[in-house]
């Protein structure tokens, strides 16, 4: 059997390694329900393409729309907005459930169809309740960005000065037969995983969009709700400020030195300001401010960067923005200030220090330190999400939509001196963020675990992903963010807070994105899906995101012993962590396995039981051989600061009526399509051993042949 994976993992090494990235508005993709994935891993084109591939991808989503039931109101009337109506109706046939007197090798019976759906909208309707007793504007308690650091590694003391940053995991994986091994002196239960490579550098800032109109930027502008915006105060100059800290924070790491440039605005008396221009924003800072700030101001949000490194030759960090030059900021002043670009700019920690002094001055608060109530969300905290989604909306060639900043100095009380503590701990910790937030990649799998659910299987995958949309709907129509971040954030907070970054920055495409994984369980936002789980990024963040995660264990001694599927992958997968094998979906593979039928160099893993630990983080440079490696246990061993008890809402609630019939009209498009591709990708994974073998018979599915419908015009890897 041909092997067409590809070993360079090019897709992902050509974004990170080469440096002609371009950011455009546009972003010609392959046909989105095409399996065929630039990887080689290709399902071989499970869903036939049609002639019309974005004609035909068009017509499906303005079908999806119209064939939805309209839910009239936006999250301002939430009662009619969530639940006046019927939920959206679906096809049962599109599951391609059998008759529950049949026995299918893959495809589910009808009653289990129907179990998962009713299940699947109960819970997450639960979820909506919830959400809906918060007032707007306003969220779940304990939400402090460290939750998502478990044992995330921050980037290293130093770091090369240009080039590819690379690092391996290392796990313990005990030896079963320790006594009986040779080379007892050898350390043969270290084991170092597959290499990350991470990208120190992009040749511009990312283009900002802010507009006046409220449409034009949609986090706190729900569709019908203009007139009552509820973006967080100053987002959009807050968000510049962060980007500078971390950009000068990765400098900083580098050794590289800053300074000002002859681009920087030019402050104006308040008394000479007349009538603003169209596309001028007036940013009017009071007496105290001091002249740091001023200049700071000045050089952040100049259309040209008003700072650059000494030695920058064009390149700028991942986290570099600029807004685009249609707009002007206007700083004025009381009084005069002339602007020295001699002087030396700000370090990140003075940087942080006239963030903070910024929003004293416009009465901009920050909440208490992990407060147990719900609280509005600080424009401080939102920001610097929305910074940390910088690359990702790089990687997916997306525009950030931020609103028009409308700030007045108003008399207020500053910040205590334990926000301000809080404030600087973003700074002080920003290598741990930085990590995962410059490698999208990465941080994708994190991403889409939102909607994975440890007990769904891999051929009821589309049941449960359409009772999702069914419920969330409403959303997508209205452009709601809020809304739909609270829903997260109530379902898994530790992986919602990486979700509120990317809805802060208000472009609704990323609302596209959502909904075409939860059809096709392709996201279409890049080359590749970027939803394949990833065992260490769930360690870093604390959050599973698939059946791999599973820490309970259990032993199979006899041969005529059952091995569940899901237990026999996890230890193949164990055993070759060094393979560029992705986990191709997190969802849990079907049915058992005789222990008879499988590799007998397997037996001793099987009967002692799983065991892989993640031990630490190790740093090196791909292109600088003198760059010293570094090793890092991780956030919750370095710091002692990351909190355990923030729950993971992984439970599934029982419908009261959970085998009623779905109702046949308005079906959702291509429903049976995520169910098909996991379980085709649950038997490409099936197919290989650990000595290398790939055969069908491997996977052990009793009386699956050739011509079963979900293996038409499919070709194993």
């Amino acid at each position: 059997m041909k092997m067409t994976w590809d070993l360079g993992m090019d897709h992902v090494r050509s974004w990170v390694l080469s440096g002609d990235y371009e950011l455009d508005n546009s972003f010609d993709r392959p046909f989105a329900w095409s399996s065929t994935v630039v990887t080689g891993l290709s399902e071989a084109a499970i869903v036939p393409q049609p002639e019309n591939a974005s004609a035909h991808s068009d017509a499906g989503a303005e079908t999806h729309a119209s064939q939805i039931t309209e839910l009239t109101a936006a999250s301002t009337a939430p009662d009619s907005f969530w639940s006046s109506k019927p939920f959206p109706t679906l096809n049962e046939q599109q599951f391609l459930a059998v008759a529950n007197d049949v026995d299918d090798p893959l495809i589910p019976k009808q009653l289990e169809v129907r179990r998962i759906f009713h299940n699947g909208r109960h819970t997450w309707q639960q979820l909506v309740s919830q959400a809906l007793t918060l007032p707007r504007g306003t969220f779940p308690s304990g939400l402090d960005p460290s939750i998502m650091l478990q044992d995330m590694p921050p980037l290293p003391e130093s770091l090369p000065s240009k080039g590819v940053l690379a690092g391996a995991p290392t796990w313990l994986v005990p030896d079963p037969e320790p006594d009986t091994r040779d080379g007892a002196d050898l350390d043969l239960d270290n084991v170092t995983g597959t290499t990350k490579y991470f990208r120190l550098s992009y040749p511009s800032p990312i283009n900002c969009i802010i507009s006046p109109d409220p449409s034009a930027c949609h986090y706190g502008n729900p569709s019908g709700t203009a007139d009552a915006s509820n973006t967080p105060q100053g987002l959009a100059i807050l968000t510049m400020c962060w980007s500078y800290i971390l950009s000068t924070r990765l400098l900083q790491l580098q050794n590289r030195k800053i300074h000002f440039t002859d681009s920087c605005l030019r402050p104006v008396p308040i008394n000479t300001v007349g009538d603003l221009a169209e596309n001028e924003i007036l940013v009017h800072l009071p007496k105290g401010a001091s002249f740091r700030l001023v200049h700071w101001l000045c050089a952040i949000l100049a259309p040209q960067s008003g700072w650059t490194a000494d030695d920058q030759g064009g390149l700028c960090t991942p986290w570099d923005a600029a807004f685009a030059s249609n707009v002007r900021f206007v700083i004025a002043i009381e009084g005069e200030v002339l602007i020295n670009t001699e002087m030396e700019p700000p370090t990140p920690t003075e940087a942080t220090d006239l963030l903070i002094e910024f929003c004293n001055l416009f009465g901009i608060g920050h909440e208490p330190h992990r407060s147990k109530d719900p609280t509005p969300l600080s424009p401080i905290k939102a920001a610097f999400l929305a910074t940390l989604a910088i690359p990702f909306y790089r990687m997916a060639k997306l525009e950030p939509h931020l609103p028009w900043p409308s700030l007045k100095p108003r008399q207020a009380a500053p910040l205590n001196a334990d926000q301000e503590a809080d404030v600087h701990r973003y700074t002080t910790e920003a290598r741990y963020y930085m990590t995962l937030s410059m490698h999208p990649y990465a941080l994708g799998p994190v991403l889409w675990s939102i909607f994975w659910q440890p007990e769904i299987q891999c051929n009821v995958v589309s049941p449960w992903l359409a009772a999702i949309t069914s419920v969330i709907e409403p959303a997508f129509r209205h452009c709601d963010f809020e809304m739909l971040i609270k829903i997260f954030l109530l379902r898994r907070p530790r992986v919602a807070m990486w979700w509120h970054g990317l809805f802060l920055l208000g472009n609704s495409k990323i609302l596209h994105f959502i909904r075409n994984y939860l059809t096709t369980l392709d996201e279409g936002c890049s080359y590749d899906t970027l939803s394949r789980p990833d065992i260490v990024t769930s360690v870093w963040t604390g959050a599973p995101q698939s059946y791999q995660d599973e820490t309970t264990t259990a032993a199979y001694h006899d041969l005529s012993m059952l091995v569940p599927r899901a237990a026999l992958l996890q230890h193949r997968h164990t055993l070759t962590l060094r393979d560029p094998w992705p986990l191709f979906y997190g969802w849990l593979p079907f049915g058992s396995v005789p222990k008879g039928t499988v590799e007998p160099d397997l037996y001793p893993w099987l009967e002692r039981g799983h065991h892989r630990e993640y031990r630490h983080w190790t740093w090196w440079s791909k292109d600088d051989a003198s760059f010293q490696p570094s090793t890092h246990a991780g956030y919750r061993q370095e710091t002692g600061r990351f909190d355990p008890a923030v729950p993971d809402n992984l439970k599934l609630l029982p419908s009261p009526n959970y085998y009623a019939p779905i109702p046949p009209t308005g079906s959702l498009p291509a429903a049976f399509e995520p169910s098909r591709r996991a379980t085709l990708q649950m038997i490409n994974h099936s197919l290989g051993n650990i000595i290398g073998e790939r055969s069908l018979s491997t996977a052990v599915i009793p009386e699956l042949k050739q011509s079963h419908p979900w293996l038409k015009d499919w070709t194993p890897a």
